[in-house]
C-alpha cells in the first residue's frame, strides 16, 4: 500500500525497509492490520492455555507501549491484530516485544516466524473489513460454527461489550469510561456496534 498525499492522517511517514522488498509504513496515523505466524506455521497455539498466554502477553505489551487494540484473534498457528501505533516506541518494537514475551514462556525454538505482515488501514470501511475477516477466520477454517464460539478473539467484546483479557478500544470501552473515542478514522464508524461486524 502506498500512502497518498490526500490522506488527512498522513503527517510524516517512516518507511521501514525490510529484506526482499517488504515495505512498512509507520508513524502514519493509520491503524495496522498485523499478521504473524508460528515457525513454519506449526500449531504452537493449538491449546487453550497457550492462546490465553498470548492474550495476557498482548495485554501487558499493549499497556507498556501504549497502543490501542481494535481487534485480534489467536488461531492455532497464527495471529491477527488490528492496532494503532504505540505512544511509547515504534510498532515494530512492540511486535518484537510481544513475540519475545510469548517465546520465553515456551520450549519450542524458534517459536515464531521472524517477520510479520503489516497492512495500513486508512478508513472505516477497511477497518470493518479487517475485523470481519479476522473474526470469521475460525469459522472459515472449520474450528467453530460461529465467531462467538471462538473465545480467543475480540468478537464477543464487539457483540456484547464484555471485557476479556485484552482491552479493546471500542465504542463499548469508551462508553464505560464515560468518554468518547479519540478522534480517529474509526470514531465515526462506532466500532463496537454489533451490526458493523
Amino acid at each position: 500500500m502506498s500512502p497518498t498525499t490526500d490522506s488527512p492522517t498522513v503527517h510524516s511517514i517512516t518507511l521501514v525497509l525490510m529484506t526482499r522488498g517488504l515495505h512498512r509504513y509507520q508513524q502514519t496515523g493509520n491503524f495496522h492490520f498485523i499478521t504473524f505466524s508460528c515457525y513454519r506455521r506449526r500449531p504452537y497455539l493449538k491449546s487453550a492455555a497457550r492462546r490465553r498466554l498470548f492474550e495476557s502477553a498482548l495485554e501487558r505489551i499493549r499497556k507498556r507501549y501504549g497502543f490501542v487494540v481494535l481487534g485480534y484473534i489467536v488461531m492455532p498457528e497464527h495471529v491477527h491484530l488490528l492496532v494503532n501505533e504505540p505512544k511509547n516506541g515504534t510498532l515494530d518494537r512492540a511486535i518484537q516485544a510481544l513475540k519475545l514475551s510469548v517465546t520465553v514462556r515456551q520450549k519450542q525454538r524458534p517459536f515464531w516466524q521472524p517477520r510479520y505482515y503489516d497492512f495500513n488501514v486508512w478508513n472505516p470501511e477497511k477497518t470493518t473489513e479487517k475485523l470481519r475477516y479476522m473474526h470469521r477466520n475460525p469459522v472459515k477454517r472449520g474450528l467453530v460454527t460461529k465467531p462467538a464460539d471462538w473465545e480467543w478473539s475480540s468478537f464477543r467484546h464487539y457483540m456484547t461489550g464484555s471485557e476479556g483479557t485484552v482491552q479493546i478500544g471500542s465504542f463499548w470501552t469508551a462508553t464505560k469510561r464515560g468518554n468518547q473515542l479519540p478522534k480517529t478514522q474509526v470514531s465515526n464508524a462506532r466500532p463496537g456496534a454489533p451490526s458493523s461486524l
